[in-house]
């Protein structure tokens, strides 16, 4: 603060309690790591897709299954049909289509990568919702099921 000649006659300071700010923010953060850890823990590739088929989020699982097969790092905002072999994108939109609208959707085929990568997966499409039941994406979980199909 100056008086009226300019003189310098004081100062005036605040100051904001961010505390409970902070505990908030590490109990989200906790929240959160938690939660990464449980998706992580699981052998299915799991993704998180938007309704215009973008990767929203993905597991270790999908991560190293998108690597080992089609030698591709994947990042959130590609798209899904990326990672899709070509004949079976049909299908994936289809059941996608399907779970948007609030479906879920399991089914069981045999996938033929390449001569020497071939096997059984089962897939789950599931509507996902926010808080106030919106459905925001949908749930995409591949779960390599070839032991239980050939021993059948």
């Amino acid at each position: 603060l100056f008086d009226y000649k300019g003189n310098l006659i004081g100062a005036v300071a605040s100051f904001l309690d961010v505390t409970e700010r902070k505990k908030s923010d590490q109990a989200l953060q906790n929240v959160y790591d938690e939660l990464n850890a449980v998706l992580n823990a699981a052998t299915d590739a799991t993704f998180l897709l938007d309704p215009e088929l973008k990767i929203r989020s993905f597991n270790r699982a999908a991560a190293l299954g998108a690597k080992q097969i089609y030698k591709k790092e994947i990042q959130v905002g590609d798209s899904i049909l990326d990672i899709t072999p070509p004949d079976l994108a049909e299908d994936l939109i289809r059941n996608f289509k399907i779970a948007l609208s609030g479906e879920s959707v399991t089914i069981e085929r045999e996938i033929e990568f390449n001569a020497s990568v071939k096997y059984w997966n089962q897939i789950r499409y599931l509507p996902v919702r926010n808080k106030k039941g919106e459905i925001i994406g949908v749930s995409f979980n591949a779960t390599d099921i070839s032991d239980r199909k050939n021993a059948e």
